[in-house]
């Protein structure tokens, strides 16, 4: 979901992606929500006016969504097939660009909050992609060597992200510093061994919490 501008009537709208393959627009008139097919995703192209059947067939599902923070009518889509397509709301029947983009499902692109021909996607397939939107290939490629469930730009640089694998480790890149590898990285999840189950305890997690609270009531 990516929430839009109020319309020129000052009514909240925003946008949904979904693996039944539609884009639609939402708005709230009043205490209802009227939703509006933007466009339908498939494997060849975006879809209208064709036959249900035929579009089962070739319906490409959506798993991810964002809008150009410049130009608020083009927006990128990611689907199950590892395809990025460059869309825009004013275009029904077609992409305006599509990339090869991965191996398997694009679970996040997102374009950049400074530079307009930007974006960054991830994938199922282990790595992350730098995006100049005028070329077809990417820019800058990063095998994490681990499914990588979520990439987000910094909102106060152009050139850093965040990347988070499976595995449960966050890597900071600054392409400014070092184009090649995470700056640094942390584990933020148990480490778990294959086959084993991940045991807690609430009151030792209740304790633990406890020591930090009274930690700040005394430093208050």
């Amino acid at each position: 979901v990516r929430w839009q501008n109020d319309d020129i009537d000052n009514n909240h709208n925003f946008f949904s992606v979904s693996a039944d393959s539609r884009v639609v627009s939402w708005t709230l008139i009043k205490h209802e929500l009227i939703s509006t097919e933007t466009i339908r995703l498939s494997v060849n192209g975006g879809l209208s006016n064709v036959p249900d059947d035929e579009q089962l067939v070739n319906i490409s599902g959506g798993t991810s969504l964002d809008f150009h923070k410049q130009t608020d009518h083009l927006f990128l889509v990611g689907p199950e097939q590892g395809k990025i397509h460059k869309c825009s709301k004013h275009y029904s029947s077609k992409f305006l660009k599509t990339y090869n983009a991965h191996n398997s499902a694009v679970y996040t692109v997102k374009w950049n909050h400074f530079h307009p021909r930007v974006f960054i996607s991830c994938s199922a397939d282990w790595t992350v992609k730098i995006w100049d939107d005028t070329i077809k290939v990417p820019v800058f490629t990063f095998d994490l060597m681990s499914a990588i469930g979520d990439v987000a730009w910094a909102p106060y640089s152009s050139t850093v992200f965040a990347a988070v694998t499976i595995d449960g480790i966050v890597r900071i890149f600054d392409l400014s510093i070092n184009k090649y590898e995470a700056i640094c990285q942390q584990l933020v999840t148990p480490k778990v061994q294959r086959g084993q189950e991940l045991t807690l305890d609430p009151e030792a997690e209740v304790t633990k919490m406890e020591h930090i609270l009274s930690w700040l009531s005394d430093i208050e």
